[in-house]
């Protein structure tokens, strides 16, 4: 294809912190309240921050804002709901939600997790209204990019027969997908207070892009997916 526009765009960015707060991650709040406070930091003022945290419910602790002392005042009273881990929920309120102000720009979520969605069990009362594939898809539809952070519960929970190896393999995955899909990037940190490093990598992929144009020489309106590849 023909490029028609090029340029190197360092912009503004919209980013919502997901924070898992379910059973196995919420001993490690402090962790997670640094974890946030260090992406604040390496954020430029224009750019908008909200936090957004889940257990069995989801609560928006703070809204799409570049008001930092109001984020970190948000950020010192989040309260710690109890219940389970409705992970395929949060991540389809967050896609579909959080950024309707703001379409078209450079939107992303960073998601502290370790992906274990228990609402997905046959046993659990209260069943995930939506499945993977479907968050998957809006993700995909929605343009908006994921950054999984995994934070490694399998050790402890396993052994105290709180989920099988088998959740993990398939969080593990999961997170993996919605990356890929999304053109974000995966990051494990075997403990949670090993994300040295990380928030600067996610500032700067998100911070740099590239706007490419074109005008597609299939005209065909058939509403199917466009299969592009980019070689530098």
């Amino acid at each position: 294809q023909k490029i028609e526009h090029f340029e190197s765009v360092n912009t503004p960015f919209n980013l919502v912190i997901l924070l898992d707060l379910s059973g196995s991650i919420l001993d490690k709040i402090d962790v997670l309240r640094r974890a946030v406070l260090r992406f604040i930091e390496t954020s430029k003022p224009q750019d908008r921050i909200a936090i957004v945290s889940f257990t069995r419910s989801v609560q928006v602790v703070c809204e799409l804002t570049n008001d930092r002392q109001l984020i970190k005042q948000r950020l010192q009273y989040m309260t710690m709901p109890k219940g389970g881990t409705a992970f395929y929920e949060a991540t389809w309120f967050t896609v579909t939600q959080m950024f309707k102000q703001y379409p078209g720009e450079r939107n992303a979520v960073v998601l502290l997790s370790d992906g274990v969605d228990n609402s997905i069990s046959v046993t659990y009362p209260i069943p995930s209204r939506v499945t993977f594939d479907q968050v998957l898809r809006k993700v995909q539809e929605s343009g908006v990019l994921v950054f999984p952070i995994y934070l490694d519960t399998e050790k402890e929970n396993v052994s105290q027969d709180i989920e099988g190896p088998e959740s993990y393999v398939l969080a593990r995955r999961q997170l993996g997908a919605l990356a890929e899909t999304s053109g974000g990037v995966y990051f494990k940190a075997d403990r949670p207070d090993n994300l040295e490093g990380v928030y600067e990598k996610v500032a700067a992929d998100l911070r740099t892009l590239y706007s490419v144009g074109y005008y597609p020489s299939n005209s065909t309106r058939d509403g199917s997916w466009r299969k592009l590849k980019v070689k530098i």
